[in-house]
């Protein structure tokens, strides 16, 4: 799997902390936050969905096979049972 990493800031954080600037280092913190969780749940999503196409695949999958494969079943019916 890989490995994304983003690097995004708005302003840069030693400039806001070398300044003391406490209203521009709380909207760097929120607007950094705000960008975690956003990847976060981004990449969450995107493995989430890709699983359950997984799954779905793999079910559609077997029951076709399943059908194909049973097709001639009541030959076996007739054949063996004596129907």
């Amino acid at each position: 799997m890989k490995k994304h990493t983003v690097k995004m800031s708005v302003r840069p954080h030693p400039q806001v902390l070398g300044e003391k600037d406490l209203d521009a280092f709380l909207d760097l913190t929120l607007d950094s936050l705000l960008l975690i969780v956003s990847i976060s749940f981004l990449k969450t999503a995107r493995v989430y969905v890709q699983k359950r196409l997984v799954v779905s695949w793999r079910r559609t999958l077997t029951s076709s096979m399943h059908r194909t494969y049973f097709v001639n079943v009541r030959f076996y019916q007739l054949n063996v049972l004596g129907g």
